[in-house]
């Protein structure tokens, strides 16, 4: 090797040591601003930029956001638990008083049937006295219209009878309000074939009113007196157009139900 090839070979090394130091001097400055803190070496200088950039940007911002959604997602199931304790609670309560309600109804019907029992007793034991003696009441039913039945302005009524009608003495059919003591005699006194018997009756003033009302529907029976102050009444309503509602009058109710208005 000759003399310039020698000293070509130095300088090659010197430019190779200079390289390494200047290479480790960085590493030095990098190393200590990451322990102090300090920003002796701006790391995010496009020089450094290339050597630490982050290779997913965003990353943490989308872990942050999806912690917070985690977080909200279990507040609101802790809250639906608390709903679904409180309406498991309260449907169970609501069980409660509708078996309660049950109970209740079924023995109210108990006593319903227990009463009608002592009613048609009492029937049976009723008498009326006339010119010939003692009569015994026939024992009457509304039959349809069913008790509670919703029913429209004109309807037909049916019934049975078991028994005769005494002589002197008239079966009819009254329509009222049962509080208000309004009552409104039928078409005409009932007239059996057999065992049955119809008449058609109004529920109402007229199709579009009264509606939602409890009319109540009984089978009386009257004297003659009181079976000629009916068809009067009938014949001046008709005359007049005009059907004014009547006091009780004297009888023996031998049936009743109830019926609520509607339209039709």
């Amino acid at each position: 090797m000759d003399k310039t090839e020698a000293n070509e070979d130095n300088q090659t090394k010197k430019y190779y040591a200079i390289i390494v130091i200047v290479i480790l001097i960085i590493l030095g400055l990098i190393g200590y601003s990451w322990i102090t803190g300090s920003m002796i070496v701006n790391l995010k200088s496009p020089f450094f930029e290339v050597f630490f950039k982050d290779p997913q940007p965003g990353n943490v911002a989308v872990l942050n956001e999806t912690l917070s959604e985690n977080q909200r997602l279990k507040s609101e199931v802790e809250t639906l638990k608390v709903r679904l304790n409180e309406t498991e609670s309260e449907n169970q309560h609501l069980k409660s008083e509708e078996e309660q309600s049950r109970a209740e109804l079924k023995y109210a019907n108990i006593e319903i049937n227990n009463l009608r029992a002592e009613v048609d007793d009492l029937q049976e034991k009723i008498y009326n006295l006339n010119d010939n003696g003692k009569i015994v009441i026939p024992k009457v039913k509304i039959n349809n219209p069913g008790n509670g039945q919703e029913v429209p302005n004109w309807i037909t009524v049916h019934g049975t009878i078991d028994g005769s009608i005494p002589d002197n003495n008239y079966l009819w059919l009254l329509v009222g309000l049962e509080p208000e003591q309004q009552w409104w005699p039928q078409t005409g006194n009932i007239k059996p074939t057999g065992q049955d018997w119809e008449i058609r009756a109004r529920i109402g003033g007229g199709v579009n009113l009264s509606i939602g009302l409890e009319y109540k529907i009984l089978a009386i029976l009257v004297n003659e007196k009181v079976n000629e102050d009916f068809n009067n009444w009938l014949e001046k309503g008709k005359q007049e157009e005009n059907y004014p509602p009547m006091e009780f009058p004297d009888g023996t109710i031998l049936d009743k139900i109830s019926v609520i208005k509607v339209e039709g």
